[in-house]
């Protein structure tokens, strides 16, 4: 998949002329549209600061034992981690609500009695929309709405969600949100909602 992808990239620098007839395309053969989770570790600079890489990274492999049997369970895939980041997808916006609520609470739970140096904790963003998918990544306007709510604006234990997971979440029984909250950040303006669980 790379390579193709590649090879498209190698049509635009030969072809200029032809961006807009090569982008079409490749949104054809990449594109599709997922709902995208971020999670971010909380503290990453200070913890690993105060008591090195590895136990940074220890503690991660803990998360990642939590996280992965949940996001399976709600039919995800973990595309990939990212520094202190995770990198999630779905097909369907309430299997990423539901996956999202699910992590938080396990987390929560298991985290109770842990000394303070062990603790740690995620802040999630989602968003949805056509995303580029290839080579076990994804790119797109999803993928950095995602990355703003989770990693710029959430807070440890909170899940925020766009203005369009919202609209659809509502019509369902059992999801509890804030108000509407805006945002400007990176020179764009964000609507989104905190998930109450």
């Amino acid at each position: 998949m790379k390579k193709k992808f590649e090879e498209y990239l190698d049509l635009i620098e030969k072809t200029p002329d032809r961006f807009h007839e090569i982008e079409e395309e490749v949104w054809k053969k990449f594109g599709v549209n997922k709902v995208v989770l971020i999670c971010d570790s909380t503290g990453f600079t200070q913890k690993t600061r105060d008591f090195g890489i590895l136990h940074f990274l220890y503690s991660y492999h803990k998360v990642l034992s939590i996280v992965e049997p949940v996001v399976k369970k709600n039919r995800g895939k973990v595309i990939k981690t990212d520094a202190d980041n995770l990198i999630l997808v779905f097909d369907d916006i309430k299997d990423s609500a539901n996956c999202s609520i699910e992590i938080q609470k396990k987390i929560n739970s298991f985290r109770i009695d842990l000394p303070k140096k062990d603790q740690f904790g995620l802040c999630m963003g989602i968003a949805t929309g056509k995303v580029l998918c290839f080579n076990n990544d994804v790119f797109g306007d999803a993928v950095n709405v995602a990355y703003k709510l989770g990693e710029d604006l959430a807070k440890d234990g909170e899940i925020l969600v766009e203005e369009q997971i919202y609209e659809y979440l509502k019509t369902y029984l059992g999801y509890k949100f804030s108000k509407k909250i805006r945002k400007k950040i990176s020179n764009i303006d964000i609507n989104y909602f905190k998930v109450r669980y």
